[in-house]
């Protein structure tokens, strides 16, 4: 049962750290990165939001990294994000 419980406990620690690895993350320099393209986001409901739907726009497409490139909004916040590998 203690071998079951060390197993399942290495278990999660490795899928927590190959997800971790898979998340796309905001960059500030594009140096050395490979440009995929362009994403855009609509209606989401905060900047946070807005930050959120293009990280996982991002992630859905296989980037490693998002660039906002511009955010603007009222009652809802509209945005743009440049992808990279």
């Amino acid at each position: 049962m203690k071998k079951i419980a060390n197993v399942v406990v290495g278990l999660s620690i490795s899928c927590a750290i190959v997800f971790s690895a898979m998340a796309a993350e905001p960059v500030k320099s594009e140096a050395g990165l490979v440009r995929m393209g362009m994403i855009s986001v609509s209606n989401a409901g905060t900047l946070s939001d807005l930050e959120s739907q293009i990280k996982e726009k991002a992630e859905q497409q296989n980037a490693s990294y998002y660039k906002i490139v511009s955010a603007r909004g009222g009652e809802y916040f509209y945005g743009n994000a440049i992808l990279f590998k």
